[in-house]
């Protein structure tokens, strides 16, 4: 049987790329030498409760993750509720932070469930009123319910905060699946804001506009088969027969994360092993009865994406007769 600090340290290596020099990044995490560091790895010098603690807070795991042998209890994390501006800028922080976590890894991809548009493609206004409909109709206790959205984050901080996350997102390859009512939430949300006229008409069209951009985007993306200034591999699928429920799957040969929505602005974290093995093979069942969008699929791709421009169209009709 392994020893303790070899099961931690096994635990811990698997996470990290392989061009990492593994005894000098514990050495850095635990503000020790590299001869310490390497004492403590090979288990000939014990490791205290607080270097334990601080390994834990650094690679974001718990010790029921390494030694528990209850395979049918797991540890899941959560994210933190959004109820303000600066919490959604947390949010946006840690979403930033597991992304980056996986574009470390040269073999990682990213799946996702598409029941909402993903809230990394924004352009324009869109991108303002998204953050607007995040705090006034999803988080749980936001206080300015009734600011109109012409008021609303007028020094642009958040809008630069979630293009900073829109990039990050563009640094891994991607594969999502979506339905024709992937675009159905933000379409009600701006007819509503516009309907109780908290959002004025001048706006609602350009963000509908802007919407239209967005997806023109997507669809630029289906035919060239990448996103971002960094070319990652791009594949978007169409599926009306599963429902999907916006749950995001990091993977790489290393490591595996899954994130299930818990409210709209948290997630629940799970990095089981046996469950990411699981939701995955889900995935793969999932991309088998969809159609593929992405390359080649003309036809399909035409189709499907029509339809979006003529839900957009709809909606700017309703909002021009007022």
């Amino acid at each position: 049987m392994l020893k303790v600090e070899e099961r931690l340290f096994n635990f811990i290596q698997q996470k990290l790329p392989k061009n990492v020099s593994f005894i000098e990044e514990i050495a850095d995490v635990l503000d020790v030498s590299y001869d310490a560091a390497y004492r403590r790895i090979k288990g000939k010098t014990a490791v205290t409760l607080s270097e334990i603690l601080k390994l834990t807070k650094h690679y974001n795991f718990v010790i029921s993750d390494v030694f528990s042998e209850n395979k049918e209890v797991i540890s899941v994390s959560k994210s933190g509720n959004v109820n303000s501006i600066e919490e959604l800028k947390k949010y946006f922080d840690y979403v930033i932070n597991e992304t980056k976590e996986f574009s470390k890894f040269n073999d990682s991809d990213m799946l996702f469930a598409a029941k909402d548009l993903p809230f990394y493609y924004s352009s324009g206004l869109f991108r303002k009123f998204k953050m607007y409909t995040f705090l006034n109709v999803l988080a749980e206790d936001f206080k300015f319910e009734k600011l109109p959205f012409k008021d609303f984050d007028k020094e642009n901080v958040l809008v630069s905060k979630i293009y900073e996350l829109e990039k990050s997102y563009e640094s891994i390859h991607t594969t999502e699946i979506w339905s024709e009512n992937t675009l159905t939430s933000s379409i009600n949300q701006i007819l509503y804001f516009f309907k109780i006229k908290l959002l004025d008409k001048e706006s609602a069209l350009e963000i509908c506009c802007d919407l239209r951009k967005v997806i023109k985007r997507i669809e630029n993306q289906c035919v060239s088969e990448k996103r971002g200034n960094e070319n990652k591999k791009y594949e978007l699928f169409n599926n009306e027969i599963l429902n999907l429920n916006n749950t995001v799957f990091f993977r790489a040969v290393k490591q595996k994360k899954l994130f299930i929505p818990f409210t709209t602005l948290s997630y629940l974290k799970i990095s089981d092993e046996d469950t990411c093995n699981t939701i995955e093979k889900y995935f793969l069942k999932q991309l088998q009865f969809s159609k593929q969008l992405s390359g080649n699929a003309e036809i399909e791709r035409t189709i499907f994406f029509n339809t979006l421009y003529e839900r957009i169209n709809m909606l700017k009709k309703q909002i021009e007769l007022g």
